[in-house]
């Protein structure tokens, strides 16, 4: 276990921040950004607007479907770590180069930068940046080696806006992008640590967690994209969201307020059988598959048909399933029906 604070430290730290967050969840403090770059990727081949459709979900690094015609366009996934490996040194090449196969099609691209959660593919296991806890921000690691910061530490959410504010000054308005992921906790998701392990709460509440606070925190970081982001939609990933059980912290205030806040909702949970009310309904919906259709033994078409059921503007496909040729039929109707 990866943990880096006193008991003393942890309460004087605790009081601190809930003091903060008391006091609203307002504009982050003022920050150094970089103006945006001239030299951010070229949109001229894509079309205005935020179409509706298909959207290949993993895969990203391989772009080869790029050039599917019943594809809207991808989702593209990063680590904060990868994008600002030091204090004020971005790599945007990175997403820059993620995004060219799919903008120069005339495609559309839905990026996330997350700073938590399990082994994906990236440069570590490690998604906030190296600098970031070497200035005293606390953590702690499963045994999967995913390391897990204290959201709610007034350095790390004040170094998170700065990189925010400085993602957002190079693509904010870019017309290939359909939206922004705001990314909260694990994988981006609302819910700070993958929560499937015995140790899991144990450990965040070692470094101060409490689903009040948690909620809070979430606020904190919407309140960070929303004064960085003006003209690209944003989108929050809600999931079981509080993991210590307190009565009244369920999925269903985090989507309430989600909604009051104008966010567009992503549910990662498509699949055959699923049903969403409520806030779900009052805004613009993205779906995600659960898993690759394959892997649990069903037909694709079951989750194209479910997304198309539930109203959703935007579907994201593994690409293990849009490789698959047995899939494409029901791929081509599947667009047709979410329209442009």
């Amino acid at each position: 276990m990866r943990h880096h604070l006193t008991r003393r430290g942890s309460l004087f730290l605790t009081g601190l921040i809930v003091a903060i967050l008391f006091a609203g969840c307002g504009s982050p403090s003022q920050v150094s950004v970089p103006t945006a770059t001239s030299g951010a990727i070229g949109t001229s081949s894509v079309p205005l607007g935020n179409p509706k459709g298909i959207y290949q979900f993993t895969g990203e690094k391989n772009p080869g479907n790029a050039g599917l015609s019943y594809l809207a366009g991808a989702s593209l996934n990063f680590y904060w770590s990868d994008i600002e490996p030091a204090k004020g040194q971005f790599n945007w090449s990175l997403v820059d180069g993620d995004m060219q196969p799919w903008v120069s099609r005339g495609k559309h691209v839905i990026l996330r930068v997350s700073t938590a959660g399990n082994p994906m593919g990236g440069s570590s296991n490690q998604r906030t940046p190296e600098w970031v806890f070497a200035e005293g921000v606390p953590h702690v690691a499963l045994s999967s080696g995913a390391v897990y910061p204290q959201y709610w530490n007034a350095t790390w959410q004040r170094e998170l806006a700065g990189f925010v504010q400085a993602f957002a000054a190079r693509y904010d308005g870019n017309p290939a992008i359909t939206y922004i992921d705001v990314a909260v906790g694990n994988d981006g998701e609302t819910i700070p640590i993958k929560d499937v392990t015995s140790d899991a709460l144990p450990l965040m509440q070692s470094i101060g967690y409490s689903d009040a606070l948690w909620f809070s925190t979430i606020q904190r970081i919407v309140g960070i994209y929303k004064s960085a982001f003006h003209r690209t939609p944003l989108a929050l990933q809600p999931d079981k969201t509080f993991i210590g059980g307190t009565p009244g912290y369920t999925e269903e205030i985090v989507l309430s307020w989600a909604v009051s806040q104008g966010l567009w909702l992503q549910n990662d949970s498509l699949r055959d059988g699923l049903t969403l009310s409520g806030p779900w309904t009052q805004t613009t919906l993205a779906v995600e598959q659960i898993s690759p259709a394959k892997g649990r033994g069903v037909d694709l078409s079951s989750d194209l048909a479910q997304a198309v059921n539930l109203h959703a503007s935007f579907v994201l496909i593994f690409a293990s399933d849009i490789n698959r040729p047995v899939n494409q039929s029901a791929l081509q109707s599947a667009a047709s029906q979410f329209g442009s």
